[in-house]
């Protein structure tokens, strides 16, 4: 059972960290958000 739990928090995280970044690839110019994505995904 801890592993579904484990799964599921990452999940969630990278289901919020690509609606992130699409609202910043709407908003920002594309490099920035590529540079920060990276970082983001590298930290989570």
């Amino acid at each position: 059972m801890p592993t579904i739990a484990a799964s599921f928090d990452q999940e969630c995280a990278s289901v919020a960290m690509a609606r992130i970044a699409v609202y910043r690839a709407d908003t920002e110019e594309g490099s920035d958000v590529l540079r920060w994505l990276d970082k983001m995904l590298i930290r989570l």
